[in-house]
């Protein structure tokens, strides 16, 4: 069995994940680094591979491309989706896609985006370091219960150099 992995122009595939264990089963793996330069170059470069990983959505993968792989029995996606892959050609081939799911839900990079531009912009950062290092270092802080708060928020927040 043969395995490609495209797209990885970070090479970081076979740092990521323990490949030894399907090489000891004797199943071939190639990384291919760069994004082909035409559907032709694709098609004779895949033709032997059985699984394919899609690492990015650089090489498109249409009806044409699919029925030039005579091989290809499954394909493995890092995300979602990939809007150039004909999934309806792979789908009438019997060819199964898994991929990887998102996070706890897809506005989460957007919101940590804007917490971050937030918190910049308010200076938060100082904000919340400066109670700790002044007010709550006092004998009376230390007496109320915000003293309590002050210890739990000086766990989670750096210090400022």
């Amino acid at each position: 069995m043969k395995v490609a992995i495209l797209d990885d122009y970070q090479n970081v595939a076979l740092k990521s994940a323990d490949w030894d264990r399907l090489r000891k089963k004797e199943i071939d793996i190639s990384v291919f680094h760069e994004a082909f330069s035409s559907p032709e170059k694709a098609a004779q470069s895949l033709q032997p591979f059985d699984i394919l990983c899609l690492m990015r959505e650089r090489t498109a993968f249409p009806r044409t491309l699919i029925e030039k792989l005579p091989n290809l029995k499954f394909i493995s996606l890092t995300g979602l989706r990939a809007g150039s892959m004909d999934s309806k050609a792979l789908g009438e081939r019997g060819i199964p896609v898994s991929n990887t799911r998102s996070g706890n839900g897809t506005s989460s990079t957007a919101e940590l985006t804007w917490g971050l531009i937030i918190s910049a912009a308010r200076s938060l950062e100082n904000r919340c370091s400066r109670p700790m290092h002044s007010f709550a270092s006092t004998p009376t802080a230390r007496s109320r219960s915000s003293c309590r708060r002050s210890r739990w928020v000086r766990a989670f927040i750096p210090r400022s150099p």
